[in-house]
């Protein structure tokens, strides 16, 4: 079994298990440049004859690694990280909630300027937008403000943004929440899942990103 990449076979699968929507395999081939979580696009897998094919594969865990060997894990759609599973289906209204309501999002940065910044660009897209300078802020806000997307940079003094998504996901009130997360950080995106976020954006990124990003996890 091939796995390919944009049409290219980038490795070949050997040994292959199958347990319901997980196989695993031994990964023949230069091993994957990234870490499980951290994969930006799915992969295909074909028969050597080209008549079976599997779209969508995402990797799971990698092991026992080698030299251009190693026991890999892998997973379909349901398995990829959160920031790259489909936006939600547009929802019917829950009790008390107002069809048609304008979004709302809390924008958490304690960066004043990229705060301002972000708020700014969110607003004049037609969204109601709150801001918090701090995670502590952000948890006394959100439950009054109820927001359909949390904006949390990652790196913050005395509470980072992984307690402030962790913190959130544990509120009730909050259940319906998308979470979206910022950080320079290279590892934005492992956090970001450890974290239970629906998306990651790695700093700098621009406007247009971020807006589009908040439009997709809102389902529109």
């Amino acid at each position: 079994m091939r796995v390919l990449q944009r049409g290219e076979a980038i490795a070949t699968l050997a040994e292959i298990e199958r347990r319901g929507e997980k196989l695993t395999a031994v990964w023949l081939g230069p091993l994957p440049s990234f870490e499980p979580g951290e994969q930006l696009e799915p992969w295909v897998l074909e028969s050597e004859d080209g008549f079976q094919r599997e779209e969508g594969i995402w990797l799971h865990r990698i092991w026992e690694r080698g030299a251009n060997r190693a026991r890999v894990e892998l997973g379909s759609e349901e398995q990829a990280p959160p920031w790259r599973r489909p936006g939600p289906e547009p929802k019917a209204p829950d009790v008390g909630e107002r069809p048609g309501q304008t979004p709302r999002v809390l924008v958490v940065d304690d960066d004043g300027d990229t705060r301002a910044t972000v708020a700014e660009a969110l607003a004049a897209e037609g969204f109601v937008v709150e801001t918090a300078s701090s995670g502590r802020e952000a948890l006394e806000k959100a439950p009054r403000f109820a927001p359909d997307v949390a904006i949390v940079d990652l790196i913050m003094p005395e509470m980072s943004g992984q307690e402030v998504c962790m913190a959130m996901r544990r509120d009730p009130k909050l259940r319906s929440t998308r979470l979206l997360v910022l950080s320079g950080a290279e590892d934005t995106r492992i956090a970001a899942a450890e974290s239970d976020a629906d998306g990651a954006i790695i700093k700098p990124f621009t406007l247009s990103l971020l807006t589009a990003e908040v439009r997709r996890l809102l389902g529109a």
